[in-house]
């Protein structure tokens, strides 16, 4: 930010380019000397160890590729069956809601310590950690779609000064990919933290393979809507796969227990946000929804007084591990 408000010519590509390189260099200068980085310089290289390293990330590997794929896959699909003014709506949806993903995130990298340390010493708590991580991940997923629906206006006057006002049907649906993102998101790190790196293939597979499918069946009859529609529905496919893969280390019901009560509700509150953003005042909308997302969460007891006790256990732990005691 300091570099960029500091230059005073007119920004370019090749500027801005070049200041966040220049950034990105105290945080590497930070993170070496915190791990001691040159001890790491005088560990001989080894051919075995380095064999055995790419043997066990060879999974993942794949699944990165596959995964860049499908990311890209939408606007090369627009390129050749749409205009540039359809790429440029698609690119611009996903400049704004992608860096919403740096919040489940922070979930991951929290609770991810916990999920490694207990996989070794307490399963149970360990699968605990894991479904509610999940569990608030999808919610506050839900949550965010929800609240982004209902301020479609706001988000394109505040990110594009409401040069895309005219495609407010595309801002309206892109957020419903939040939920099952989020989801995948989640899942491909927990299946790290338990060393299950070939379960990741799957996910990646499915999502790229659908989305590759769908592609060229809808995008050329609803262009961007097209492209999102197809998206959703790889996502949903993939969520589906990510969802057994879950199953099969819980070895019980609690996560189809608790989708059973959250698909239905996270419908609800999508469609009606939908519907609402057409038919009321913004402010007026948005109470409704977070309104009728508090009731839902409750009386459908998606969200109780274990969950809250959990947090409570989860914040007090993350303290003790920063060395803030509680009074």
């Amino acid at each position: 930010m300091f570099l960029l408000l500091a230059d005073i010519t007119e920004l370019t590509i090749h500027t801005v380019m070049v200041w966040y390189l220049l950034s990105s260099i105290p945080g590497f200068i930070i993170l070496f000397i915190k791990v001691e980085g040159w001890h790491l310089l005088r560990i001989p290289f080894s051919g075995e160890r380095a064999k055995k390293l790419f043997i066990d990330i060879l999974p993942f590997i794949g699944t990165t590729v596959l995964l860049y794929i499908n990311s890209y896959s939408e606007t090369l699909f627009l390129t050749f069956m749409g205009t540039m003014a359809h790429v440029g709506v698609f690119e611009a949806l996903g400049r704004i809601f992608i860096p919403m993903f740096m919040i489940v995130g922070a979930l991951q990298n929290g609770i991810y310590p916990f999920i490694v340390q207990f996989q070794k010493e307490n399963l149970e708590r360990c699968k605990q950690y894991v479904f509610y991580g999940f569990k608030f991940t999808v919610i506050m997923s839900l949550l965010m779609a929800g609240v982004s629906i209902v301020i479609t206006p706001w988000i394109i006057q505040l990110f594009t000064g409401g040069k895309y006002i005219d495609s407010i049907d595309e801002f309206m649906l892109y957020p419903w990919l939040l939920v099952p993102n989020f989801c995948l998101t989640y899942v491909l790190t927990i299946c790290l933290a338990l060393g299950l790196q070939k379960k990741t293939f799957g996910i990646a597979l499915s999502v790229t393979v659908f989305g590759l499918l769908l592609d060229p069946l809808l995008i050329p009859l609803f262009t961007v809507k097209g492209a999102i529609v197809a998206k959703f529905l790889a996502n949903i496919i993939a969520w589906w796969v990510a969802v057994r893969i879950l199953n099969e280390f819980f070895q019980d019901s609690r996560i189809k227990d608790f989708l059973v009560k959250f698909i239905p509700v996270s419908l609800v509150i999508l469609t009606g946000a939908s519907i609402a953003l057409y038919e009321l005042p913004i402010i007026a909308s948005l109470v409704l929804i977070l309104s009728i997302f508090v009731i839902l969460m409750l009386v459908t007891r998606i969200v109780d007084k274990s969950d809250l006790r959990l947090i409570q256990s989860f914040v007090v732990s993350i303290m003790s591990k920063v060395g803030i005691q509680r009074n």
